[in-house]
């Protein structure tokens, strides 16, 4: 069912409102009140001509900018003028579509230009209230939608929307805090969630429950790069948006062969300048299986965070989960190759160098599992193998404010006669695997590894260099860290405890702690349970 909204401001371009002139005259023209509506259009013109220039028709001349086909050409004169102004509406427009708006006027012998201005109409909204009507919106992604309604998907094979790296979701969906329900994914591909692709788009106000990419019965399998994440794999364009999201109750579980990269999320594959706020993951479990040589990114949240120093910064925050991620590499190709795989709770990767902060406000209570088999295969030449895995994040090139993490975190590894000429360093940390940033910038004190007997658990054979803490496990020397856990941690190597090897500082109390209204808040919550 479509339905006009009226009042959803889309964007507008005024490439000149006055001083658009092509001589040297004192007429002005400009342009305002421009009313920009789906199918409708209003302006009011003003004419200033103090020395009484103009000596014929004022011309307005409506375009269509793409097909640069003339839609409508008014005349007036000065005399039809109410002080100088007059009012044009026009209707029966096309939705979404930029027009351009030219008035000129008979100055002496010459028409002379006085002003340009081009806009968009605004899209045709649609109000969804069926499963067809919601699958339909692959067909207009740039158009906004709102939710009426819960959407049970029971039945119906669901195959990734936007699916192309050129063509990705760039409208407006407003769930109005309604819920899609018992959806069940029937293949995955380059870029696969609810939302595949997001571009410039915005989702907001949605609940998933009962979202499946894959069984663990029936994991789904691709052998080609991919993005993978409930809501959505990639996040690509500065200006797409995620915010107030809950994820219960869902389900990832792939099987990748791809020798290039893998990178999943709970909610998101890849953000590289998504801006992502107020997600909640209850009872989430993102199953990861690599049996081949490509690179690896996992976090219960995102897989993979990145930017660019020309654009906005991806943000991730305000974020309480306790989403399970559990990884196996389960290799059947002879490693010929350097290999590095990046698990988190909550983030994989966070490769978001050009800003100082953009993970905030996190709480995890989710487990990290993590299995590496290389694989009884002969190796072809000496390589390496780095494992880094952390409770919020696995790798951080950016500050990270205000986060706990209260799970436990489980690694097996056992060797094999035909790896031995691999390298091998595991970076294990209750918060984060490895931290690396420049410039001496600090990670601000509220980063907290909470502990009721939760525990770090690093089980292997043959030779590993290992690297382990509930805190930080590997960090930059030239950085200034301060981390702290609270509670009963226990740290097991091989069955043998090692916690008293940690040399993260340990606080009796988190009385007067909290510098983050969030996340004292949402602490309080979580100890209540």
């Amino acid at each position: 069912m479509k339905r006009i909204f009226g009042i959803l401001v889309i964007a507008l371009t005024l490439v000149a409102l006055m001083g658009c002139k092509d001589n040297d005259s004192k007429v002005e023209a400009t342009i305002t009140d421009l009313t920009n509506e789906v199918k409708t259009m209003s302006f009011v013109m003003t004419i200033t001509d103090p020395n009484n220039e103009i000596t014929g028709n004022i011309t307005v001349e409506l375009t269509a900018v793409q097909t640069q086909s003339v839609i409508s050409t008014r005349t007036t004169n000065k005399e039809a003028l109410v002080e100088g102004k007059q009012t044009f509406d026009y209707i029966n427009l096309t939705p979404s579509t930029e027009y351009r708006i030219k008035i000129t006027a008979a100055v002496g012998k010459k028409a002379v230009t006085l002003a340009v201005t081009e806009f968009f109409t605004k899209t045709e909204d649609s109000t969804i209230t069926t499963v067809e009507q919601f699958l339909d919106i692959v067909n207009n992604r740039t158009g906004n939608y709102e939710l009426a309604n819960d959407l049970d998907f029971t039945g119906v094979e669901f195959t990734p929307m936007f699916l192309q790296a050129s063509s990705g979701f760039a409208g407006n969906f407003n769930g109005n805090g309604h819920e899609l329900s018992n959806i069940t994914f029937k293949s995955i591909d380059s870029y696969s969630g609810i939302f595949g692709n997001i571009s410039t788009g915005k989702v907001s106000n949605l609940v998933l429950n009962n979202v499946n990419i894959g069984t663990e019965e029936t994991p789904l399998t691709i052998n080609k790069a991919s993005r993978i994440g409930l809501l959505a794999g990639y996040m690509g364009s500065n200006g797409s948006e995620i915010s107030n999201i809950q994820v219960i109750n869902s389900n990832i579980y792939v099987t990748s062969s791809s020798t290039i990269s893998l990178y999943v999320g709970g909610l998101v594959g890849e953000s590289v300048l998504g801006n992502i706020q107020d997600v909640t993951l209850n009872q989430v479990e993102v199953n990861v299986t690599s049996t081949s040589t490509g690179t690896v990114k996992v976090g219960g949240v995102v897989g993979f965070m990145s930017d660019s120093s020309s654009f906005t910064r991806p943000i991730l925050k305000n974020i309480t989960s306790n989403a399970n991620v559990s990884f196996m590499f389960a290799n059947t190709r002879a490693i010929d190759k350097s290999l590095s795989h990046i698990i988190g709770g909550v983030v994989g990767d966070n490769n978001a160098q050009q800003v100082n902060v953009s993970v905030e406000n996190i709480l995890n209570s989710g487990n990290v599992h993590v299995d590496i088999d290389f694989g009884d295969l002969e190796v072809l030449s000496d390589q390496s193998y780095t494992l880094n895995v952390g409770g919020l994040v696995g790798r951080s090139y950016s500050n990270i404010k205000a986060g706990i993490y209260a799970g436990s975190i489980n690694i097996n590894h056992d060797a094999h006669a035909n790896d031995v000429k691999v390298s091998r360093t595991f970076n294990v940390g209750g918060l984060i695997g490895t931290y690396v940033i420049s410039n001496n910038q600090r990670v601000t004190d509220q980063l907290l590894r909470l502990g009721d007997n939760q525990s770090l658990t690093v089980t292997y054979t043959g030779v590993v260099n290992l690297r382990i803490s509930h805190t930080i496990a590997n960090k930059d020397s030239q950085s200034t860290i301060t981390v702290h856990h609270f509670g009963d941690l226990v740290t097991l190597v091989n069955t043998v405890s090692t916690a008293d090897l940690d040399t993260s500082i340990i606080l009796d109390t988190l009385d007067a702690y909290f510098t983050s209204t969030w996340l004292e808040n949402v602490y309080d919550d979580f100890i209540a349970e």
